[in-house]
């Protein structure tokens, strides 16, 4: 039993490993028939956080970010993935070398919701004898955690980027800072995507949820025709 439940060494350098098992196998000699074994049983670390795009769904989602602390390389294939006692599903994973790190999905949180609604849209004329034209799009998330604990979630929405120096977008009035992840910064919020990392008390629903809201300011010449924002 021992030797069953025993994994393997790790032998070879570069890209190329050898997975040595101590324990013989018996394998049929044709391509019908084939076996499945154990190579190892590994502690991983991971970071369990909440996802929501509620201009999409007012679901939120369970990800985690896993860094693979073996000294196995992952190979790419499909994967079975439970959370908790829970079946969630099969997914694919890419190649995971040591000290890597990737996300999981990991279903719906079936305890938590993301709503969002366009609370106030105003227009006005801005400028010399009226000339320019503003308008102001307010916007608000309500989030909802039934958890008995406090919850990690990444909020997504969008801002238009303007390509036309005639036309000014701003955000305004963000009652949550933005998140600071150097990595988001970089490349998300350059194309206009808004990202807040929140901590939501626990059951925090209907009259103590947690509102998030913000504005969206667009100013342009009259001349010039814009699409208005979806709500």
């Amino acid at each position: 039993l021992s030797k069953a439940a025993s994994s393997a060494q790790v032998k070879g350098t570069g890209s190329v490993f050898n997975f040595v098992i101590p324990r013989t196998l018996i394998i049929p000699s044709n391509s019908k028939e084939s076996i499945t074994t154990s190579i190892s049983s590994i502690n991983v670390k991971s970071d369990i956080y909440r996802v929501a795009t509620p201009m999409l769904s007012e679901r939120v989602f369970i990800q985690s970010k896993v860094q693979n602390t073996s000294d196995f390389i992952l190979l790419p294939g499909e994967a079975s993935i439970y959370y908790g006692s829970d079946y969630i599903g099969r997914t694919r994973l890419e190649t995971v070398t040591p000290n890597e790190t990737f996300t999981i999905n990991l279903g719906i949180d079936q305890m938590m919701s993301a709503k969002r609604k366009l609370i106030q849209k105003e227009t006005s004329n801005t400028g010399l004898f009226g000339s320019g034209e503003q308008t102001l799009y307010s916007y608000q998330i309500d989030l909802d955690n039934g958890h008995s604990k406090p919850i990690d979630i990444r909020i997504f929405d969008r801002m238009p980027k303007s390509q036309n120096e005639k036309i000014a977008i701003s955000l305004l009035n963000n009652s949550y800072s933005l998140s600071s992840n150097n990595s988001y910064i970089e490349t998300q919020y350059k194309q206009g995507i808004l990202r807040w990392d929140l901590k939501l008390n626990e059951n925090s629903t209907s009259t103590n949820e947690l509102k998030l809201k913000w504005d969206i300011e667009v100013s342009h010449g009259k001349e010039i025709d814009i699409t208005p924002l979806p709500e």
